[in-house]
């Protein structure tokens, strides 16, 4: 079973973990009116040059190296996993947009401190999106797809940041 949900190089959550708590956070959220779900999708930037420039193992190094410290930072009711790739989910219970945000700065804080791998030491850099149920998104793939117009909302605007989603990014 743990192999079925868990990630093999980071040993995060896996992307079928994630679309099942997914599933269930929005399922309590809708029975407990005053929970709300934000859902952060976390890109790194430029992660193809790491991988080009130091080797596979480097970044996958890498990967791992981020993941302890995504797994250090979260919260007890927090999930967090590898989707794939460089791409990671994040799911929380945030009462407000406030709470969303302080948890943003937290984790774009974390990343941007350097990185001591076997053979380098790397800065990274990350572009984060997201989004939040009820409030932005009735439903998981409004709320998945809104997270990640704001993610490449943020590439498009020179990487490196948080976005959360409003309406005129679909615009």
């Amino acid at each position: 079973m743990y192999q079925a949900t868990h990630d093999p190089l980071t040993d995060l959550y896996n992307r079928a973990a994630f679309d099942n708590e997914l599933n269930n956070c929005l399922l309590r959220a809708q029975r407990h009116p005053t929970n709300h779900v934000a859902l952060l999708l976390i890109d790194l930037d430029d992660f193809k040059q790491v991988n080009d420039n130091y080797g596979h193992q480097t970044g996958d190094q890498l990967l791992q190296a981020l993941a302890q410290r995504f797994k250090n930072m979260q919260r007890k009711n927090d999930f967090v996993c590898r989707l794939g790739g460089d791409e990671f989910a994040w799911l929380a219970e945030a009462n407000n947009i406030i709470a969303v945000e302080a948890l943003l700065a937290r984790i774009l804080k974390e990343l941007q401190k350097p990185v001591p791998l076997e053979k380098v030491t790397l800065k990274v850099s990350c572009s984060i999106g997201a989004s939040l149920f009820p409030n932005l998104a009735q439903d998981a793939k409004t709320l998945f797809h809104q997270a990640d117009s704001s993610m490449y909302q943020i590439k498009r605007s020179g990487k490196g940041g948080c976005f959360i989603y409003h309406s005129s990014i679909d615009a």
